[in-house]
């Protein structure tokens, strides 16, 4: 098993289509990290906003990083990795490797989710860098929906579980982008596929709007207004692995 993780996480980092998407990816986290700090104001959403400092600066960015990150980043990487062996036809080789069908898709999800994991963390450690950097210098600073203030290492702390929730946001997307390549052999149509099943779960519930918009449910949470993102997200990853495991161990790759 860790050979292959270690097997496909060497494939996601050398991919050349990956190293572009990387470049881009810093491209548009700085361009957007210019412009929230050219306007200094964080948004809960349209009509609620609060002055952005070297505190609070983490969370806000993410909010306008979000849909670059569900949309672009995380397809491509995920299903490129899903997705490789079997329209390039190398399912028939792996196969015959000493490995099993489960151990080979677990490899897959483990290597997923540790490049994102890794990904997320880096985001966070520039934009905390960022904003202590850029923004206006303050001791406490407040987030929506908390009366309290908080001060450096309470921030710290709250930027940081934002984040978290974020990734499992991710590893949410995650088991989508698996099941729908999975079901598609094409990679455009399994991509598409991804992103039409976030824009569905938006219309069956307002709950499920965290996939393409997770900061206002976010800060929702760690609030303690709801937690919904937490059960939702959780239940996602469970199902959509599940069902992704039965269809890969069952499906006969070989022909």
């Amino acid at each position: 098993m860790k050979n292959l993780i270690l097997s496909e996480l060497n494939r996601i980092i050398n991919r050349k289509k990956n190293k572009i998407l990387l470049i881009i990816s810093i491209i548009v986290f700085f361009i957007s990290a210019f412009f929230i700090k050219l306007f200094q104001v964080g948004f809960y959403d349209q009509i609620t906003t609060m002055p952005l400092n070297s505190l609070n600066f983490p969370p806000f960015l993410l909010r306008e990083y979000h849909l670059f990150i569900i949309l672009v980043l995380c397809p491509t990487i995920f299903i490129e990795s899903f997705n490789h062996e079997n329209t390039s036809g190398c399912y028939r080789n792996i196969m015959l490797r000493p490995f099993s069908k489960f151990e080979f898709f677990i490899s897959k999800i483990i290597s997923c989710s540790l490049i994102s994991a890794l990904f997320i963390f880096s985001i966070f450690v520039l934009s905390t860098i960022y904003g202590y950097i850029f923004l206006p210098k303050v001791e406490y600073t407040n987030f929506f929906n908390i009366n309290n203030t908080f001060s450096s290492l309470e921030s710290f702390f709250y930027n940081f579980k934002f984040y978290l929730l974020e990734y499992l946001i991710i590893l949410s997307f995650l088991g989508i982008s698996c099941l729908t390549s999975l079901t598609n052999k094409n990679s455009t149509l399994a991509f598409l596929g991804s992103i039409g099943v976030c824009i569905g779960l938006l219309y069956l519930s307002d709950k499920l709007s965290f996939l393409l918009f997770s900061t206002p449910s976010i800060f929702d949470m760690l609030s303690n207004t709801n937690n919904y993102v937490f059960i939702y997200s959780s239940l996602i990853i469970i199902i959509t692995i599940s069902i992704s495991i039965i269809i890969f161990i069952k499906k006969d790759y070989l022909y």
